[in-house]
């Protein structure tokens, strides 16, 4: 007997249940990131008052704006997938983690692609199917 790591894509049937999982871990995502915004600009504020580092107040200010940047890319990704979140149709398949699985094979056993992931579907965390994926990783 052989037995292989192949990647498994997990993936949810768009339910009732599952948008409001969905929103309440985008939402919690969405307001922690606004607080860790906050968070760097009261740093940065703090560190600019700082008289020690007046030589590189310009650094300063690049690095956090920088970062604060990033923070804003994230909360405006988040908000357009809680915007998307609400226009999706219930029982679509919604993409979840990827995870890895150990596959068992014997002598006469057909051979697996193992580049191409197996897909796992849950609704409301049942398994309902696993399957090859169709598309090629």
């Amino acid at each position: 007997m052989l037995k292989l790591l192949r990647n498994a894509q997990v993936k949810h049937i768009l339910t009732k249940s599952k948008r409001l999982e969905i929103r309440e871990q985008l939402e919690s995502d969405l307001h922690q990131s606004k607080r860790e915004l906050a968070q760097l600009t009261f740093h940065m504020q703090k560190t600019l008052k700082d008289s020690k580092l007046k030589h590189n107040e310009q650094t300063i200010r690049e690095r956090y704006k920088k970062e604060c940047k990033q923070k804003q890319d994230q909360i405006h990704t988040l908000t357009f997938k809680l915007e998307q979140l609400g226009l999706l149709t219930e029982g679509i398949e919604v993409d979840g983690e990827t995870v890895e699985t150990i596959v068992e094979l014997t002598v006469g056993d057909k051979w697996v692609d193992v580049n191409r992931p197996i897909e796992i579907i849950l609704k409301d965390g049942i398994i309902q199917d696993i399957r090859e994926s169709r598309n090629e990783k």
